[in-house]
């Protein structure tokens, strides 16, 4: 699926919703990608749910939080769907994926995880990260282009704004007036 924010490290209430609906219709494995950056997964009863393995096709190591990603292995047999994952890292400017088994990777992927179980810490975090990510990024984008265009670029922005989009900017607005 492609779902998420971009550069922010939790999955939105949205995306655990649909993951839901995916694992009652009877999904062994529902694997994410979007944001970019590594977010954490989830057992929803016999279903697990991967919602960003990270960013291994764009080399940017030097970007924040981008200069690793989960391989996440999945086989069927007889027995049924078996899986594991493993952190590695992308060095800037080589872009060689490198396992990491052990250090600081595989504590932050736990970390990523074990907080969807806690819905009242995952919502703070989610909604604290997701504000100041996406408004930072909504404010440097329309702020170049009205440099470049004008008020054309103003007028361009708000057309390429989604519906997802919206809804953050007026979460983050209000969240941020209060």
């Amino acid at each position: 699926m492609h779902w998420g924010h971009e550069r922010v490290t939790l999955p939105p209430p949205e995306a655990r919703v649909l993951a839901r609906k995916f694992a009652e219709a009877g999904a062994a494995l529902v694997v994410g990608h979007g944001p970019h950056v590594v977010q954490g997964c989830e057992r929803i009863g016999e279903t697990a749910v991967y919602y960003s393995l990270g960013d291994a096709v764009f080399d940017r190591g030097d970007v924040a939080d981008r200069d690793w990603g989960v391989a996440l292995y999945a086989e069927h047999d007889s027995g049924g769907w078996r899986w594991r994952h493993e952190p590695f890292a992308i060095p800037a400017g080589v872009h060689v994926p490198a396992l990491e088994t052990e250090g600081g990777r595989p504590a932050q992927f736990a970390a990523r995880s074990a907080i969807l179980a806690d819905e009242p810490a995952y919502r703070r975090a989610f909604n604290e990260q997701a504000t100041r990510g996406f408004l930072a990024q909504q404010i440097r984008t329309t702020v170049r282009l009205i440099r470049k265009a004008g008020g054309r670029g103003l007028v361009e922005k708000v057309r390429g704004l989604r519906g997802r989009h919206l809804r953050l900017l007026a979460h983050t607005f209000l969240r941020n007036t209060r």
